[in-house]
């Protein structure tokens, strides 16, 4: 998704900050597409070292 569109309820640098902390640490990578950034959840690379964490997560969160 573009990195603009991540519905968080702060600053527009707020948001890059924590967008930046994700991707340095390897939570979320980014790619240019045209004039956007679009930002993707490294799943499976946190799936093989977290098993189980992600579906976690998700699941407490509905």
């Amino acid at each position: 998704m573009p990195c603009g569109t991540v519905p968080l309820p702060v600053t527009k640098s707020t948001r890059t900050h924590h967008l930046r902390i994700l991707r340095e640490a390897g939570v979320i990578t980014m790619r240019a597409d045209g004039t956007r950034r679009l930002t993707t959840l490294r799943r499976a690379d946190l799936d093989a070292l977290y098993p189980g964490l992600l579906d976690g997560v998700l699941h407490a969160a509905r």
